[in-house]
């Protein structure tokens, strides 16, 4: 995937911390980039420009959450996920054109 991401401009040392993220959630996101800025497998610039998509609450945890407290509460969901969609393309934007 490497030469396919490197002609759209986008690190390809972060499609693991981009798994890391919607699966274990934004805690273990922070952890994760700590121990690579540490080895030096990322720059601070990477992860700087990869904030927009990679922190916020809509992964598998967050949504586990959402839904947990019912019927009711799950069947609202959908209009949450749908905004926090549009939310996350727009700071996904603003912080591509930024940086």
């Amino acid at each position: 995937m490497t030469p396919s991401l490197d002609r759209i401009s986008i690190n390809h040392m972060l499609i693991l911390p981009t798994l890391t993220k919607y699966l274990a959630g934004s805690t273990a996101l922070v952890g994760f980039l700590s121990e690579m800025a540490k080895q030096g497998h990322v720059s601070a610039a990477s992860m700087n420009s990869s904030v927009g998509f990679l922190l916020h609450p809509l992964d598998v945890p967050g949504l586990a959450i959402l839904i947990s407290p019912g019927i009711q509460l799950g069947r609202n969901c959908l209009p949450a996920i749908a905004g926090a969609c549009v939310g996350i393309a727009l700071r996904s934007a603003g912080s591509a054109l930024l940086s």
